[in-house]
């Protein structure tokens, strides 16, 4: 029996010498007593996109098998881009222990530098791998973006402007003779146009002329207080040349109601006013201005006056939302909030006069939009500057919020669009002031303006 023991075991022996199949339980896979095959080491990406200021996560992948401890080189190569200025060169070494497979990182932070720069590039490299085998993918590319790129503002960009659902028409309340009365202005369709900017040396925004395109629209709904004038449509028929601050140049608008249309020419001293194609009445801007006012005066003139109006209102409140884009973009960005003192008026205010205050931006954060963009508050009490060189300025309370605020560039890096989502009123009141001297202002109480709602704004680049 003890030789027939012995005989046994040097036959599985020899079976062992011959095959592993009878001593790994009939596998080869390394769940019996020897070992599998240790895997590939690789990249998993070859080309990577990184913008200054961020940290590139590079995986190298362990595959195929996960028997022993396996380790790779990696070291990283200037390119364009220079090791130390526009990333910290790097090299070292990665290990998967025994067991293990999956994904390892190698993390390298951009350097975020204030020079504008073409993209530039440099290369990490696997090498001396340790038990494993090395795959396909051994070196990958990392492209630096500039986050500096100086952006080039068009010299005309395309406007639209339409009613924003969740605030409501843009309405205007005021005091008026028997109690309050209201404006709702219900954007018809939407108002299109260009608008004509100056750059400077110092990259600062202005803004030259602008103009309303034909087609665009205004519905107008008046309640309380002014029953002669009703609800009535404004249509740009031929486009509508403004200069800013001041009246259109050239143009023509149709107010009209269910039973009559009136024309309004546009010139660059005044308009001309036509009851259904009637003969002409003529009026300076001035003369127009007042035309609401004269009692005496036939309803459709005082009708015709009080649509171009609106429409001069609702194009000054867009303008003055544009005149902010830049500033939030050149300083908001380091200062969180930002506030500006007023100084229009500089002196101190008289008794039962509201002092002078300040303007104050807020970045809200990122917007809920899939383009992310950015929410602001825009804060203002009693500061309006309209023309610091006329005294017959403008005073504000209350506050506007500027959501989604997004910037698009181009490859050119041309700013081809700009814009807020939404612009809503909150609490907004406007008082005109009487003309005074600098240093000192008066605001007639029976004059103030309470504005609500909102629009959309976008502007789009030609």
């Amino acid at each position: 029996m003890r030789i027939k023991t012995i005989v046994r075991v040097m036959l599985a022996v020899v079976m062992c010498l011959t095959t592993l199949a009878a001593c790994n339980g009939g596998g080869g896979g390394g769940d019996g007593n020897m070992p599998g095959p240790p895997g590939t080491l690789q990249l998993l990406e070859t080309s990577f996109d990184a913008t200054e200021g961020t940290v590139v996560n590079i995986l190298v992948a362990r595959s195929g098998g996960n028997s022993g401890v396996v380790s790779v080189d990696y070291a990283t190569a200037d390119g364009t881009a220079a090791g130390g200025s526009d990333y910290p060169a790097a090299n070292g070494t990665l290990t998967w222990p025994d067991g293990t497979s999956g994904n390892l990182t190698i993390s390298i932070p951009i350097t975020d530098d204030d020079t504008v720069e073409p993209p530039e590039s440099f290369t990490v490299t696997l090498s001396n791998v340790s038990v494993a085998s090395l795959g396909a993918n051994t070196s990958a590319t990392v492209n630096i973006i500039d986050n500096d790129v100086e952006v080039i503002i068009l010299p005309t960009y395309g406007y639209q402007i339409s009613a924003t659902p969740a605030a409501g028409p843009l309405t205007v309340t005021f005091p008026g003779d028997g109690g309050m009365f209201g404006i709702s202005v219900d954007f018809g369709n939407t108002l299109n146009g260009d608008v004509n900017i100056n750059v400077d040396v110092d990259n600062q925004v202005s803004i030259i002329d602008f103009t309303v395109q034909s087609l665009s629209s205004l519905a107008v709904d008046t309640n309380v207080g002014l029953p002669f004038l009703g609800a009535f449509d404004i249509e740009v028929i031929e486009d509508m040349q403004f200069d800013v601050g001041s009246p259109p140049t050239t143009g023509v608008l149709q107010i009209s109601t269910a039973t009559e249309t009136v024309t309004l020419q546009a010139f660059i001293d005044g308009v001309e006013l036509r009851l259904e194609g009637g003969m002409p009445v003529q009026y300076t801007w001035e003369e127009l201005d007042s035309l609401f006012d004269d009692e005496l005066l036939p309803e459709w003139q005082r009708r015709a006056a009080f649509g171009a109006a609106v429409l001069e209102f609702v194009i000054d409140q867009t303008l003055s939302v544009t005149e902010v884009f830049n500033f939030i973009d050149d300083q908001l960005a380091t200062v969180n909030p930002l506030i500006a003192a007023c100084d229009a008026f500089t002196g101190s205010p008289p008794a039962g006069v509201i002092p002078q205050g300040e303007s104050t931006f807020t970045w809200m954060g990122s917007g809920p939009t899939p383009m992310g963009g950015d929410d602001f508050r825009w804060l203002f009490t009693d500061c309006w500057i309209d023309d610091v060189s006329n005294f017959d300025d403008t005073l504000l309370n209350g506050s506007i919020d500027l959501r989604d605020y997004i910037e698009i560039i181009d490859a050119q890096s041309r700013l081809i669009g700009t814009g807020f989502d939404e612009v809503i009123y909150n609490d907004f009141e406007i008082a005109d002031t009487t003309e005074n001297p600098p240093g000192t202002f008066t605001i007639d109480p029976s004059n103030r303006i309470t504005i609500n709602g909102g629009f959309d704004l976008a502007i789009i680049g030609n």
